[in-house]
Order: structure tokens, then C-alpha cells, then sequence
């Protein structure tokens, strides 16, 4: 084990841990890990050294899930961790932990933002040794080089670490905890703006129903919205917006987000989320669209998954797309249980094409067909 450290000083330290022979390391129980998070059942590399930040020290490591043979299997799963050694009382500490990938896939990393803990700790990303909470990676997906983790044969990982403590002279609050604050204030005067419509001077219509806004903050957040009043069009003329099909409450909500990053009520997979994520894709509401998409994979069920992959094909959003289908083949059970529901005869006429995709994702074509051999003569 080798540990490279690049900076370190009263109140931060960054360093990198390199794993070689990963192959044969996993192979070999180094015992079960305990912390004082509880007693785990895995196996650990940590690293020799002690890296010093402030007062306090910590060392670092992966650990890792095998069968009971010590093979790799299926199921065996690598996940990072930092520890701490202190003489006790209280310790305020942002962590950042990054399992690196040099080839075409991304880095895996994980952040806690600066927050208090009673000291000494372990802090973990993604216990790969608990049942159900899964690791960072696959140790056989780790382990094959065109996946881009190896590094000349090595594991590589970086960890990154700001630390105070109680007494040391050293702002326990954190500037980005001030910045994060300094953006609620913001937001909180913008919701006041658009909620009194002071100023505004622009409105959405739908209907009998109008909402009044302010023209350079729906540019500043929406493309569609700048092309209107950039270019002579109708609305820039009358500064108003003729909204005829979509849902009131919908597009009330994704205007009011546009003012305040904030979203008016949660988001579930229901008719609400699905009519917030079609107005903020019109619109380019890049971020609101986002959100919508992730409280609609968060929450799929065999009953909705059929409508949310049309409604992702409708509106080309891939990753909804690929969301849906691995969620409908993840299991033979769910895919005779789809098959049987109304809805799956209806968008197989409608959308015969999603049949073809739902194919294509359950029976992949991973292996080219050999050609033909040439006859011989007779």
C-alpha cells in the first residue's frame, strides 16, 4: 500500500490510496473490519500510514464482500472508508472519497458535506458488507481492465478531508454552509417577489386563469422563454403568453420554481409529476425536469412503469427510457406480471416500436451470429 500526500496543512489534507494486486488481495482474509459504527464482516485494506489534519489523524481504506470460500462471486461488492484516531470529544469534518476511472466511465465519489461527529468515527461510502445497501462497485465489474478502475493493475482512490475541532481557533460552520445560506435568502426575497407581483410585467395566460411574472427572470431560466422576448414575436409585443394545453397548477408550479429553486410540494410518481415534467420540458427547465425524472424512477411500480416509458419516449428523455425498461426485465416475475395488464396490449398497438425496445433490453444481441460456412461440393 502506498499513500501519496499532496497538501496538508492545520486544517485540510488529500490523499491518495493505491491498492496493487488487487486479484490476489481480494483472495486473502485480513479479518473482519470493526468500527465504532458496530461490528462488520468484511474484508479491509487500510492504509500504514496516519495522515495528520489539525489535531487529528486519519487513515484510509476499501473494503471489500465474499463468499464464505473467499471467492469472488456475483454478489461481492468494494466500498471506501476513512477513519479517525483522536483522543475523544468533538470533531467537525467534510469528507470527499473518489474511486478513480481512467477509461470512458466515471469516477465514483461520494461527499459529506462539514458536519459534527463524536470522535473517533468511520465514515463509510456505501457499506459494502451490509445486506441490501450494496457497494460503490462490483468486484468482478472492478476487476475487468476495459472498465477503466485499474490503474496499471492498481485500485486507486483519493480522499479529501477539512477538519476543526472545538478549541483549536478554527470556524467550526463551513463557507459553503454560508453560501447555501446566502442562496435561501435570495430565493426567500424572489418568492416574495413573484408571490406580491411587484414589478412584474409580463403574463402567462390559461385560460381564465393568469399568471403575472417578471419577463427577465423566465429568460434568465428559460431558453424558450428568452427566444420570445429576443426575438419579435407575438409575446414580446404583448407581453403575454397564450398557455392553452397544459396543466394550471403545473405550469404555477414550474414558474414559481424558476423564481426560487424550490420545488412547491414533493414530488411522487403521480398525474401532478408526470404534468410538471411535461411543462418543464417545454420550457427547458432543465433542472425542474431533472427532479421530475427522478421522483418518477424513484417511485416506478409495475403499474405505472408501461405509461412512463411512453410518456419518456413521447417526450426523448433517455434516461426515464432506460429507467423504465430495466425496471420492467429485472425480473421474469415482473415482466409476466406486466404482460398481463391491460395496459400492455394498448402500448403495443399505440407504440409497437417500445415492444421492439423492451425486446432488445431484455435479450440483448451481445455475441455477433457466425457466418454461414461455405458449402462444399458434392
Amino acid at each position: 500500500m502506498i499513500i501519496d500526500v499532496h497538501h496538508c496543512d492545520v486544517a485540510r489534507a488529500e490523499a491518495t490510496f493505491r491498492s496493487e494486486n488487487l486479484d490476489a488481495a481480494f483472495r486473502v482474509a485480513s479479518g473482519p473490519f470493526k468500527n465504532n459504527a458496530g461490528f462488520c464482516e468484511a474484508n479491509v485494506i487500510r492504509s500504514k500510514q496516519i495522515i495528520r489534519c489539525g489535531l487529528r489523524g486519519f487513515r484510509f481504506g476499501v473494503a471489500w464482500r465474499l463468499d464464505k470460500d473467499l471467492n469472488v462471486t456475483d454478489e461481492s461488492t468494494l466500498g471506501l472508508f476513512v477513519e479517525e484516531f483522536s483522543r475523544g470529544g468533538v470533531i467537525a469534518a467534510a469528507i470527499e472519497m473518489t474511486l478513480k476511472n481512467t477509461g470512458s466511465g466515471a469516477s465514483i465519489s461520494k461527499v459529506w458535506p462539514m458536519r459534527r461527529y463524536p470522535a473517533p468515527f468511520c465514515a463509510l461510502i456505501d457499506k459494502p458488507f451490509e445486506a441490501g445497501l450494496g457497494g460503490i462497485v462490483k468486484l468482478r465489474d472492478l476487476l475487468r481492465k476495459e472498465n477503466g478502475f485499474l490503474h496499471d493493475g492498481a485500485l486507486v482512490a483519493t480522499y479529501k478531508i477539512q477538519c476543526a475541532t472545538q478549541g483549536s481557533g478554527i470556524e467550526l460552520r463551513d463557507k459553503s454552509q454560508v453560501e447555501l445560506q446566502r442562496l435561501q435568502g435570495m430565493s426567500a426575497h424572489f418568492e416574495k417577489l413573484f408571490d406580491t407581483g411587484r414589478h412584474a410585467d409580463v403574463a402567462l395566460r390559461m385560460g381564465s386563469s393568469t399568471i403575472e411574472a417578471h419577463s427577465v427572470i423566465l429568460s434568465a431560466r428559460s431558453p424558450v422563454f428568452d427566444a420570445m422576448w429576443s426575438h419579435e414575436m407575438s409575446e414580446k409585443r404583448t407581453k403575454c403568453v397564450d398557455i392553452g394545453d397544459l396543466d394550471v397548477a403545473s405550469v404555477r408550479d414550474m414558474v414559481k420554481f424558476m423564481y426560487t429553486g424550490k420545488l412547491v410540494t414533493e414530488l411522487k410518481n403521480d398525474d401532478m409529476t408526470v404534468a410538471s415534467l411535461k411543462t418543464a420540458h417545454r420550457y427547458e427547465v432543465a433542472d425542474l425536469v431533472e427532479e421530475c425524472i427522478q421522483a418518477l424512477i424513484n417511485n416506478l411500480t409495475e403499474a405505472l412503469a408501461l405509461d412512463r416509458l411512453m410518456v419518456a419516449d413521447l417526450l426523448g428523455n433517455a434516461a426515464l427510457k432506460s429507467s423504465c425498461l430495466d425496471f420492467i426485465i429485472a425480473s421474469s416475475d415482473r415482466m409476466v406480471a406486466i404482460q398481463k395488464l391491460p395496459e400492455f396490449q394498448e402500448s403495443a398497438r399505440a407504440c409497437p416500436h417500445l415492444m421492439v425496445d423492451l425486446w432488445s433490453a431484455a435479450f440483448p444481441a451481445s455475441v455477433e451470429p457466425a457466418s454461414k460456412c461455405p458449402r462444399t461440393a458434392e
